[in-house]
Parts: structure tokens; C-alpha cells; sequence
């Protein structure tokens, strides 16, 4: 691998693997939702379908029992009054819309189950809906001996009597209501209504338990699918990692390494790295030549001597300390006019007079800085001075100025106590003062 491998022909086909073992484990993972919805809604319609074919014979039972305790004492004779409570048991059944047959029947309908089990189920319903006939019979050949006017038992239908047993005795009337109830065709269809539901019953729970055993099968393998996906894709991952770590991270720590201390790089890893390896160190030998050139030029004026703006720039971030404190900034009128009207050489000796101009005046004390901050700008700094100090400082300026034959706009920021203040600060202050100061001169 003395050019290296490129790495994408490494870390493309890791990245196809990934992504389509990521879309069949979506998928896998689509599908097992599915069969966990199919399974959770085929217990819950056999759970339905179960409660509701039950509920035919606890209906069935419940009126049956209400009817013939109505029936069979229709009269309490401690209370002289109509026994009235097993009716209201019955119509509070009857009003329970829910457990109507024909509801039952339209819900296990609606749920799509099969036909042999609709039609054990039918069949339960019709014989429920006979028997209920055969109770309200029985029921107003009762009450046409015994009469109720509660509104409560409205919710039981009316059944007209013949006129023949509107002509029976009281007690032929309770006889037949009784025979009613207990004759052998109410016997059959009773024993019908348990055969049918008990059927239907057991075909909707051994259907489902086999539906149930194919969708927990069909899961498990679907299961066992996601756990190979996931393996081949953590496996991917890793590889991927292995490549990503021997071939780009290793060589970078040791680059970094390197760079930290100043050293050339060792060329190794992919090809891309050993590129940047040889042209980190093409450039290495080139930094060490201009290095110190650049240093120089970079922190000192050409024209001037004094400290650039680069050296300025260095220290606005810093904060100036427990001292007292002046920052000047100065601007040099007039040197786009000189250098238009005499040149540019002219200009520069106006800014080098400039510059002398402010070294003479303001080298007040070994504090003492200087900055040519900009093409006619400058920056002088002084601590350990006194406000008193900085108005002959001022005074004696307005003399040099004329000494030099130069006209410097100078405005000036001062704090006996820097220890909350930054050079920037100053300098945004003292800036403005300079601008105040060419305006008033003009």
C-alpha cells in the first residue's frame, strides 16, 4: 500500500451493506407490526364474538328466570299488591339494546366470522326471540289478572290475547301462562338456544387458538429475522469502525501529535491521509523558511518603526489592570490631499514626521506604546500617568505639531483605575474623541 487505498473503495460498499440491511430490517420490522395487530385483533374478535354468543344465554336465562317468577307468584300476598319485581327485572333487560338478538347477531356479523358459526348463532338468536314471544304471552295472560300501571314496565311489548282467553277464568289464565312456560316446546328451545350457542362458541375459540399458533409462529420466524439483521448490521457497523479507526482516526491522532509539535508527519493510512501527510509536510519546511520573516513584518511598521496593528489587534482582548491608564488615538489631516496633490512619497514622509511627532511628545515614561494603526492612523498608550500629566502632554503636542509642520487630530480615553476595563473599551472611547476633535478643527 505504498499509494494507499482510496477510502471510499473501503467505506462506500460498508455504507451500501448498511443501508440495505437497515431497509430489510424496516421492513422485517414492518411486518412484525402486522402480525401483531392481526394477532391482537383475532383475539379481540374472538373474545367478542364469544362474550356476544354467551350473551344470548344469559339473556335467555335472565328473562326466562324473571318471566316464571312473575308467573309463579304474580301476588304478594303480605303486601297485597302485584309482585311487581321480577317484571321490572325483565323490562330492565328488555331495555338493554345492546344485548338485543339481532344486535348480537349484527356485531358477529360485522366481525366476519364464519358461516357455520353465523348460523349456529342465528339459529340461538331465533330461538331466544321465540322464547321471548312465548314469556310475553305468558306474561299478559298474568297481568290480565293482575294489572300494573307502572310506567316502568312499558319497555315490555304488549301481547294481545284472543278472544277466546279473554273469556278464561282468573285461574284457567294463570294455568295457561304457567303450561306456557313449562310445556315441552319451551323445553326444546331452551335446550336449542344452549346447544347452538355452545357450538358456535366452541368453533369461534378453536378457530382462533389455530389462527393464533399460525401468527405466533409467523412472528417468531419474522423474529428470529430481525435478530440476523441486526447482528449483520452491528457486524457492518464494526467493520466499518475497524476501517474508520485504523485508517483515519489513528493517523490523525498521530498527525495532530505532530502538528503540536512542530514535526513532520509519518505518511501511512489511506491514500487521502498520506496526501495530507506529504503536503503538511511540503508545508512545514515552507513555514520554517518564512516564519521568521513573517514575524517581523507582521509586528512592525515598514514605514514608521513603531508596533502594527497586528501587535494593537494582540492586546485589545486583554483587560489593563490596577493601574492608571491613557489611550491616544491620533489621525493625520490632510494626507489624501497631499498625496494627490505631491504623491504618495510625499505622503509617507508626512506620515513618518507624524510619527516622530508622537514619539517625541509622548514618551513620557517606559510605559510608553506606540501603533501605526492604520494608513494616517496611530495609538499611543501610557500608564502610571496623571490627568495633570496628560494636559501638558497636550499642550506640548500642539507645539510639536508645528515644530514638524503636521496638523494630528488626537482624542484621547483616560482611567486612574483600569482593573475593570479592557483596551478595546478605551480605544472605542478614545476613537470617538479623536472624530470630535478633527470635526471641531475643521
Amino acid at each position: 500500500m505504498r499509494k494507499g487505498v482510496k477510502s471510499w473503495l473501503l467505506i462506500l460498499p460498508m455504507i451500501l451493506m448498511t443501508f440495505i440491511l437497515q431497509i430489510g430490517l424496516i421492513i422485517n420490522a414492518s411486518v412484525i407490526s402486522t402480525l401483531s395487530n392481526m394477532l391482537s385483533q383475532t383475539m379481540t374478535d374472538s373474545a367478542e364474538n364469544v362474550s356476544d354468543i354467551s350473551t344470548l344465554q344469559s339473556r335467555f336465562s335472565l328473562l326466562s328466570e324473571t318471566a316464571t317468577s312473575f308467573i309463579i307468584k304474580p301476588y304478594n300476598d303480605e303486601t297485597g299488591t302485584v309482585n311487581e319485581a321480577p317484571l321490572l327485572g325483565y323490562a330492565s333487560e328488555l331495555a338493554q339494546s345492546s344485548r338485543d338478538p339481532d344486535a348480537v347477531l349484527a356485531r358477529i356479523k360485522a366481525r366476519g366470522v364464519q358461516d357455520d358459526v353465523y348460523e349456529y348463532a342465528s339459529i340461538a338468536a331465533t330461538k331466544v326471540k321465540e322464547m321471548m314471544q312465548i314469556q310475553y304471552h305468558a306474561i299478559a295472560l298474568t297481568r290480565s289478572v293482575y294489572p300494573t300501571n307502572n310506567r316502568q314496565l312499558d319497555a315490555i311489548p304488549d301481547y294481545v290475547l284472543s278472544e277466546e282467553e279473554k273469556a278464561l277464568s282468573d285461574q284457567d289464565k294463570l294455568e295457561k301462562a304457567l303450561s306456557l312456560l313449562w310445556d315441552t316446546d319451551y323445553s326444546i328451545r331452551k335446550r336449542d338456544i344452549s346447544s347452538n350457542a355452545s357450538q358456535a362458541m366452541s368453533l369461534v375459540k378453536s378457530r382462533a387458538s389455530v389462527r393464533q399458533i399460525e401468527l405466533n409462529n409467523r412472528l417468531n420466524l419474522n423474529k428470529v429475522f430481525n435478530w440476523v439483521f441486526t447482528v449483520l448490521i452491528v457486524l457492518t457497523l464494526f467493520s466499518f469502525f475497524f476501517v474508520v479507526i485504523k485508517y483515519i482516526i489513528i493517523p490523525i491522532v498521530k498527525y495532530t501529535r505532530n502538528i503540536e509539535e512542530d514535526e513532520k508527519l509519518p505518511v501511512m493510512g489511506l491514500y487521502e491521509t498520506r496526501v495530507l501527510a506529504r503536503s503538511y509536510n511540503e508545508l512545514v519546511e515552507k513555514k520554517k523558511i518564512y516564519e521568521k520573516d513573517l514575524v517581523n513584518s507582521v509586528e512592525t511598521d515598514a514605514l514608521t518603526g513603531l508596533k502594527s496593528r497586528y501587535a494593537l489587534n494582540s492586546i485589545f482582548q486583554q483587560e489593563v489592570g490596577p493601574t492608571s491608564i491613557a489611550l491616544f488615538v491620533f489621525d493625520v489631516n490632510n494626507l489624501k490631499v497631499i498625496n494627490d496633490d505631491q504623491g504618495h512619497d510625499a505622503g509617507d514622509e508626512l506620515i513618518q514626521r507624524a510619527s516622530n511627532c508622537i514619539m517625541k511628545t509622548f514618551n513620557f515614561n517606559d510605559s510608553f506604546l506606540a501603533y501605526r494603526f492604520g494608513g494616517d492612523e496611530f495609538v499611543a498608550i501610557i500608564k502610571n500617568i496623571t490627568k495633570a500629566d496628560i494636559d501638558n502632554l497636550m499642550a506640548e503636542f500642539a507645539t510639536a505639531q508645528k515644530d514638524y509642520e503636521v496638523s494630528i487630530a488626537c482624542g484621547y480615553e483616560y482611567e486612574e483605575d483600569g482593573s475593570n476595563t479592557s483596551y478595546s473599551q478605551l480605544f472605542k472611547r478614545a476613537d470617538r474623541n479623536m472624530y470630535d476633535d478633527k470635526r471641531n478643527s475643521k
